[in-house]
């Protein structure tokens, strides 16, 4: 999971808690109504008991907005939820038990093979704010963008930015080669997975300078990259015109 924060509002990256169930990333961002913490989650489908996570991931003192792909059904929820699966039985128990608030989209977010569902989500405690959910377009996935909307006021503030040498990046990689021998386990597959992050995660702050946010970026996006950018472009444009994507 990630989350893309605007550089100029005044945020910060917490620390996830120990989770069994679920991942996440955890952000706070100081508005002027207060702190609100902002989750992006996701639930693999074979893993349910996500009860423990969810109490672990509210804090009551805080306004929290918990959004993702819960992979989370309940016939409960409206008429599109054909099936109700053991982890949307959880959560619809725990939401009545801790007086959290469901907003549930109101067209299927995700198609794959079978029948469209809603499985992106967001949840919601202690925030006064009216939230509201859109489903937009798919772009190059499975799943459809779900645009929430929070009337909350972020302080913005002078802040710094990265700047990332992709060339350097590049080389440090090269230069480190991770060698991947023969896997037979989860385990020595979770090892292996966290062995590389770490070494593409050493590379990446290498590469990597802070600048104040005011100072110009000199630094052109390769070539290769613009002319993605614009052949991008292009093709939006020709679908609005013809209406054929």
């Amino acid at each position: 999971t990630a989350i893309l924060i605007k550089r100029t509002i005044r945020h910060q990256l917490l620390k996830s808690p120990p989770l069994a169930q679920l991942e996440a990333t955890i952000i706070q961002v100081i508005s002027k109504d207060g702190p609100l913490n902002i989750i992006s989650t996701y639930r693999q489908p074979k893993k349910h008991q996500i009860k423990n996570d969810l109490l672990s991931l509210f804090d009551p003192s805080i306004p929290t907005l918990i959004a993702g792909d819960l992979n989370c059904h309940n016939k409960i929820w409206g008429p599109k939820f054909k099936k109700t699966n053991s982890a949307g039985t959880i959560l619809n128990d725990f939401s009545i038990e801790k007086q959290i608030v469901l907003h549930i989209p109101d067209k299927p977010t995700h198609f794959s093979g079978g029948e469209p569902s809603t499985i992106d989500i967001a949840l919601s405690q202690n925030i006064s704010q009216d939230i509201s959910l859109q489903v937009l377009e798919r772009l190059g996935s499975d799943h459809s963008i779900v645009a929430i909307t929070l009337n909350a006021f972020p302080i913005t503030v002078p802040s710094v930015r990265k700047i990332t040498d992709w060339t350097k990046f590049e080389e440090t990689l090269r230069s480190n080669p991770t060698q991947i021998p023969e896997i037979n386990t989860q385990e020595e597959l979770d090892s292996q997975v966290q062995m590389l992050t770490a070494t593409i995660q050493k590379a990446l702050e290498k590469s990597t300078k802070t600048i104040p946010y005011n100072q110009p970026n000199h630094q052109a996006l390769p070539p290769e990259i613009k002319a993605l950018q614009r052949e991008q472009h292009r093709a939006r444009k020709q679908a609005k015109l013809t209406l054929d994507p």
